[in-house]
């Protein structure tokens, strides 16, 4: 078999990114030829050396876009490749997510017809309605299957998208945690999060300012980069949070959370939507209290028995459920073996991948 997997950018170390290499680097362990096609430029080699060190094949615009609206990078991109795809002759294309890679290629007028599996990473609604272009149901109509790593994004699928076509639900590619050796901070809260509008950031912010109101010593860890760090750097600056918050940067993603899991008594996701992010399951196997917010499929992972949900948005309950949980050992306790047991087995990397496999093979 062969899989060509598509792919918007490869560079940070968010769960999509964690997916697409994992995904490729377990089917190349499977003897399957498999091929990753990356629309942005890298701007940092992390995933590609831990791909070249598998023997696998990457391939990247020549040049960075200059403007994030100019999509020109992407035809010239397809261009650059798509005499080499022909001699290769994939027998499936996994787009993850289903973008703008997808859609240059299927617009380039050498295009050869190629069954199509796509991964939809987030849950399809009127909140994350702006990440799809205007004419993604044409896009749509090309796939041959979607998959969903919830039941909440695979009903986003059939419902906000209207896609009629088979959905299939497959967990995360979870590669189990390990807890690192870390000194403890006292009444430290982790959180693991893209730096970009909506993982909620700026909300946490303006609540952690409440936060500290109620406890002084509490200390706020973010972990993450993204484009608009910078911002919510000087957000911070101008909460007077300077001495409460710190932009703790990344940590090795073969670590997983496990990395830093120690630091903290608890962990918090203030999402303004989602599906199920990758370290909120890492940290649900690590037995760690968590603060997330309701939205997508985090409802299936956090209930009244394994943490506290919050309306996303809302900066007063976020403040107060972190105050709560920061402030009771029992309920932490309770928290973290109730979690850590409904997780239990819930993410098997291998079943995960083979499922997956089985999926090529019923579209081709």
């Amino acid at each position: 078999m062969k899989v060509a997997i598509f792919c918007d950018y490869l560079h940070s170390f968010g769960g999509t990114e964690y997916y697409n290499a994992t995904l490729a680097m377990e089917l190349k362990k499977r003897g399957i030829d498999v091929r990753v096609f990356i629309c942005e430029k890298t701007q940092n080699s992390y995933w590609i050396d831990r791909l070249a060190d598998c023997g696998i094949k990457t391939y990247e615009p020549a040049r960075n876009r200059i403007d994030r609206d100019d999509r020109s990078v992407d035809y010239e991109f397809v261009d650059s490749f798509i005499d080499e795809f022909v001699s290769w002759s994939p027998d499936v294309i996994h787009a993850s997510p289903a973008a703008n890679l997808l859609k240059a290629f299927l617009a380039h007028k050498k295009a050869p017809k190629v069954p199509i599996v796509a991964t939809e990473h987030t849950t399809p609604c009127a909140d994350s309605a702006f990440w799809y272009p205007d004419d993604f149901k044409k896009l749509l109509s090309n796939v041959s299957c979607f998959v969903a790593t919830c039941r909440t994004s695979a009903k986003g699928i059939k419902d906000f998208h209207g896609y009629s076509g088979p959905v299939k639900i497959v967990p995360h590619f979870i590669r189990p945690p390990v807890h690192k050796k870390a000194t403890r901070i006292p009444y430290s809260v982790g959180c693991i999060a893209r730096m970009s509008p909506e993982k909620g950031i700026g909300v946490l912010l303006v609540a952690w300012k409440m936060v500290v109101a109620a406890i002084p010593a509490a200390k706020l860890y973010l972990y993450g980069d993204g484009r608009v760090k910078s911002y919510f750097e000087r957000l911070a600056f101008s909460l007077g949070l300077q001495n409460s918050v710190v932009f703790a940067g990344t940590y090795d993603p073969r670590d997983g959370a496990g990395a830093i899991a120690g630091r903290h008594d608890i962990f918090v996701q203030p999402s303004l939507f989602e599906s199920i992010p990758t370290s909120l399951i890492e940290l649900g196997m690590l037995g760690k209290p968590i603060v997330a917010t309701n939205v997508g499929g985090i409802r299936e992972l956090v209930r009244r028995d394994t943490g506290i949900l919050v309306q996303s948005g809302s900066t007063d309950k976020l403040a107060r459920a972190i105050v709560k949980l920061l402030s009771s050992k029992e309920l932490q306790k309770a928290f973290a073996a109730n979690i850590q047991k409904s997780v239990g087995n819930r993410y098997d990397l291998d079943k995960a991948v083979n499922t997956i496999i089985g999926v090529y093979r019923s579209v081709i």
